[in-house]
């Protein structure tokens, strides 16, 4: 099984280097994401939600690793979470419903370690 929480922390690494070569384009990003995240008419956790439902629908580790970690940064619940791999696995069906296993395993690895992960992605 996959360790989501070493995962995490290598997407980082990664991005910061690329951060280096793309400084502009990234800090450009980085201020869309900040300004975008932020509450509004929808809260910032609410959003955080609907990126880890995009994740889980496109089925995609790395942004899992992210938005599963800011999702819970931003105070979701853990039935939030929950509900949220439930509605996108009865959306999505049954290759949906399996990656939302690996969403679930992720989930409970950066819930026990979740005082390592204070940082956003995007800082």
């Amino acid at each position: 099984m996959k360790n989501y929480a070493d995962y995490y922390h290598h997407i980082i690494s990664l991005y910061k280097g690329l951060k280096k070569e793309l400084p502009v384009s990234l800090r450009l990003m980085n201020k869309l994401n900040k300004v975008t995240s932020q509450d509004g008419s929808l809260s910032a956790k609410q959003k955080a939600l609907m990126a880890l439902s995009i994740a889980i629908t496109n089925q995609s580790e790395e942004n899992l690793a992210i938005n599963l970690h800011d999702a819970i940064i931003a105070g979701a619940s853990r039935a939030e979470l929950i509900e949220t791999m439930e509605f996108c696995s009865a959306q999505g069906g049954k290759s949906v419903l399996l990656f939302a296993c690996s969403a679930y395993a992720a989930m409970i690895q950066l819930e026990e370690d979740s005082d390592e992960f204070r940082d956003s992605f995007y800082s």
